[in-house]
């Protein structure tokens, strides 16, 4: 739902630019150069077929001084300062972005057939705004005409299962530039695709997703609180941009916690897990007998090991895993 007519055009800009992209070849593994001045690399260690690695090389943008797209700014602070002040020392190799090209399959086969969609107020809409010296800028995936923003997601079926911390943040930005935009926003949805659904899993009832779709709706935020975020997090950017000690915290590098497994004698599958030792030898004592508590050690930096372009970067990382090891 409108209320006014001028629309701001920006985009969710990825970091890297394509311009003048070369096209890749799938021969020894080689490194694609983004641009004539740009240094990020994409390599080909697997030798994917030459259409799927020109696909996944894609536009990327160098990032811009004082402009940050949504899904960068809900990032860690320290870790979106660490992307930018390295973008050009950082390689990727394409086989590792095989989700973003059916991500965006997914984006463009819905885009392509939302024409005549009754309910459609506008789809894939490009925005941006000021806020506190920074340009954000963001791609809304689709907004109703009674208000509702929907993002189109495909992700692993653990997010439904677990929850992802960032859907509420992201969507509610996106809310903040709609609002200042001129668009009345009354809700929040992701519509979610999960890759990896198993049907057989599917069976067994709890948390597990019954289709490989879902449907969920966002809590939707104030402006007040939508802004205070968007302070926060620029505000922290830019202390971590300056050099400040902005470290990630356990939520932030997605730790978890050591647990402690009540294994009978041999048994593959715990009988029990506990947040304790104390839990888990009473629960042996008390309804086993004969066994053992096992512990298993949490990762304290998964989302840094699997998920952080910048870990080769970041010196908290690098003396958290020789604590580790030491």
């Amino acid at each position: 739902m409108r209320r006014m007519a001028p629309v701001v055009q920006g985009g969710d800009a990825p970091l890297f630019s394509g311009d003048s992209l070369p096209m890749p070849s799938t021969q020894d593994s080689p490194v694609v150069q983004l641009g004539k001045e740009r240094k990020m690399e994409v390599t080909n260690k697997h030798n994917l077929p030459y259409p799927f690695v020109k696909a996944l090389t894609g536009d990327r943008r160098q990032p811009v001084e004082k402009r940050v797209g949504v899904t960068t700014l809900i990032k860690p602070p320290r870790m979106a300062a660490l992307e930018r002040q390295n973008w050009d020392k950082t390689s990727v190799d394409a086989s590792e972005m095989m989700y973003a090209l059916l991500g965006n399959a997914f984006h463009k086969i819905i885009e392509d057939n939302s024409e005549g969609d009754p309910d459609l107020e506008a789809a894939e809409l490009k925005l941006e705004g000021q806020y506190f010296g920074w340009t954000v800028s963001g791609i809304i995936d689709r907004i109703s005409k009674s208000g509702v923003i929907t993002d189109w997601k495909t992700t692993s079926v653990w997010s439904a299962v677990y929850g992802n911390d960032g859907w509420e943040p992201q969507l509610n930005v996106y809310a903040q530039l709609a609002r200042d935009n001129g668009y009345d926003i009354r809700g929040l949805s992701i519509f979610s695709y999960f890759r990896d659904w198993n049907e057989r899993r599917s069976f067994d009832g709890g948390s597990y997703p019954e289709h490989m779709w879902g449907s969920y709706d966002i809590p939707l935020w104030s402006e007040e609180k939508a802004k205070l975020y968007i302070q926060e997090q620029v505000t922290a950017l830019e202390a971590a941009l300056d050099g400040e000690n902005v470290l990630c915290s356990e939520e932030d590098r997605w730790a978890t916690a050591d647990t402690y497994a009540v294994m009978k004698p041999g048994a593959k599958r715990a009988t029990r897990v506990f947040d304790t030792e104390e839990q888990a030898k009473e629960y042996l004592y008390n309804n086993v007998g004969k066994g053992k508590v096992e512990l298993r050690i949490g990762e304290k930096f998964k989302r840094c090991q699997r998920y952080c372009g910048a870990s080769a970067f970041c010196q908290q990382y690098q003396e958290g895993v020789r604590n580790e090891s030491a």
